[in-house]
């Protein structure tokens, strides 16, 4: 027995293990009520810095993000993080803890958002991008303001053309009853980039919408052949119209006829009343501020404290009949100022900067070179900077933020209901889904039908059930929110962005939009993976201090 408890033991060494000694010859052998010595726990050694982060990365899946919109950000932002990786996966990795969709050719559907495992997240909810359409927008607000007047007070006067141009026309009635000259500014309900936006008197109103209608003015090319040509034979056709220049007067045999708007004829268009802005030096200017909208159920969002100001190049005059056409005079749109002195034939030649939202029928999408590092940041600034000048102003800067935070949380609130719905619908249970497909078929054939789903007969018809739980935080999105301030510095809302653009064409972009992004996910990995490294994070949400006794 000692010789081979010699043996064991220089085995054991060889392995590095620990062993224990067999008894000697004689010895009694242990019984059921001894207990042997327990063994010595060895405490784990901690990870150098370097190995700890990567033990505790967040992998994000990059294959559906745009090489132009979103990457070069998300690639500096993971630089900045730290835990991030950016990988090239499939949906079926479970390792996978972010999904990053921002691809416009292949828009997410039900599909994408309800193979989410459990603890995997997507940055885009369910339709966002109809909720965040002008009319639509327009139509909720205009809703809430009837019911709570004196809560959105800061929704601008709007109508949605056709529907509304009836009750316009009794609004703008009692106006010019006034003795007011009421200017109004009509966008496109699908546009973006500040394409085809025109300002009109009350005079010119129907006649300019009849014309975005008609394509164009009577007698001149459409914006659509106008695109055509420019990308066919890379200059525009002989005279059309540049942009940022209002289209001239037509006689009365030009004009284009008034479509039926009583049979809802007639292209979608958001007519706005056009506000006084209030003046920085000189120059009309709006803020472009970032919401990462977290959760749904319930709603939570987040405001980014870093955004961005937004100027027209040409200093501002009160608006009239000679000057309502002078875009860059009028209206803020970085990809509209950001040509501003430029040569007309190379014009609509370079890449334009998307600072509004990138609409689901866009054809910006296959953009090869990106020519706009040479941008102007003239017409761009720091949310900063801006509240700084108000405040020297006079401005009581603090109330002007809580007045902003408040438009956020009452417009969220607006497009909640809808949004919710549409996301449960990803994550229905089994029995949820049986009952409405059993409810809905039995309407259909009658008390029969009905009376047997009550005995428990589930139909043959069902949708389709990917997860049993509905969570609540498996989605997040980044939106964008356009606030004016009038002349006498009340902020209003102008329109809701779904996908803004975070594209790095200059040192400011880098500085506002890389800051932006990391606090979105910072909040979703601090969700995903508490670590002591995550208070430290930029823009880290405030603990939630409890109610008053």
């Amino acid at each position: 027995p000692e010789t081979s408890n010699r043996r064991m033991a220089a085995f054991a060494n060889v392995q590095g293990r620990k062993t224990v000694s067999l008894p000697a010859a004689g010895a009694n052998p242990p019984t059921a009520k001894q207990k042997r010595p327990p063994r010595p726990k060895e405490e784990p050694k901690p990870l150098p810095p370097v190995e700890a982060a990567k033990a505790a990365s967040v992998k994000m899946d990059v294959s559906k993000a745009h090489s132009l919109f979103y990457l070069p950000c998300l690639r500096k932002v993971s630089k900045q993080l730290k835990f991030l990786d950016l990988v090239y996966s499939k949906a079926s990795d479970p390792d996978i803890a972010i999904f990053w969709h921002d691809r416009l050719d292949v828009p997410v559907s039900k599909y994408h958002i309800c193979r989410l495992g459990v603890g995997q997240h997507m940055n885009r909810y369910l339709n966002m991008q109809f909720q965040a359409r002008k009319n639509t927008l327009t139509k909720k607000l205009n809703r809430l303001r009837e019911l709570f007047p004196e809560d959105y007070n800061f929704v601008p006067k709007s109508w949605r053309f056709p529907w509304d141009v009836a009750r316009w026309k009794r609004d703008a009635a009692k106006t010019v009853t006034g003795g007011k000259t009421a200017f109004y500014i009509l966008k496109p309900d699908n546009g973006s980039k500040g394409q085809g936006i025109r300002l009109a008197s009350h005079s010119n109103t129907l006649q300019c919408w009849a014309d975005m209608s008609a394509g164009g003015p009577a007698g001149e090319d459409s914006e659509e052949d106008e695109c055509v040509a420019t990308k066919a034979k890379g200059a525009p056709k002989p005279g059309a119209i540049p942009r940022g220049v209002a289209a001239p007067a037509q006689s009365k045999k030009q004009k284009n006829p008034i479509p039926d708007f009583a049979t809802g004829l007639g292209r979608q268009v958001c007519t706005q009343e056009y506000l006084e802005p209030y003046l920085l030096e000189g120059h009309k200017f709006d803020l472009r501020l970032y919401v990462v909208l977290a959760s749904v159920n319930p709603m939570r969002g987040y405001l980014c404290r870093t955004g961005m100001m937004r100027k027209a190049m040409v200093p501002y005059h009160a608006v009239n009949e000679d000057n309502c056409g002078e875009l860059h005079m009028h209206l803020t749109n970085t990809s509209l100022n950001s040509a501003w002195g430029k040569d007309e034939s190379t014009d609509e030649d370079d890449s334009e900067e998307d600072e509004e939202d990138e609409e689901e029928d866009s054809d910006e999408e296959e953009e090869e070179d990106d020519e706009d590092d040479d941008e102007p940041a003239d017409c761009k600034g720091l949310l900063s900077d801006v509240m700084c000048k108000l405040k020297a102003n006079g401005v009581d800067t603090d109330a002007l933020w809580q007045d902003i935070t408040r438009i956020v949380r009452l417009t969220l609130n607006a497009i909640h209901p809808e949004v919710a719905l549409n996301y449960s619908t990803c994550f229905q249970k089994a029995d949820a889904t049986a009952e409405m497909a059993s409810a809905a078929d039995g309407s259909r054939r009658g008390k029969k039908k009905s009376d047997e789903v009550k005995d428990g007969k589930v139909p043959e018809k069902s949708l389709a059930v990917f997860s049993d739980s509905l969570d609540p935080a498996r989605c997040f999105q980044i939106v964008g929110f356009d606030i004016f301030l009038d002349k006498a510095c009340k902020p209003f809302i102008i329109e809701i962005n779904h996908n803004p653009s975070f594209k790095l064409p200059t040192e400011l972009d880098i500085q506002i939009k890389t800051a932006a992004l990391a606090g979105c996910l910072g909040i979703v990995c601090d969700k995903l993976m508490p670590f002591s490294d995550a208070a430290s994070l930029p823009f880290h949400p405030p603990a939630p201090t409890p109610p008053p006794a």
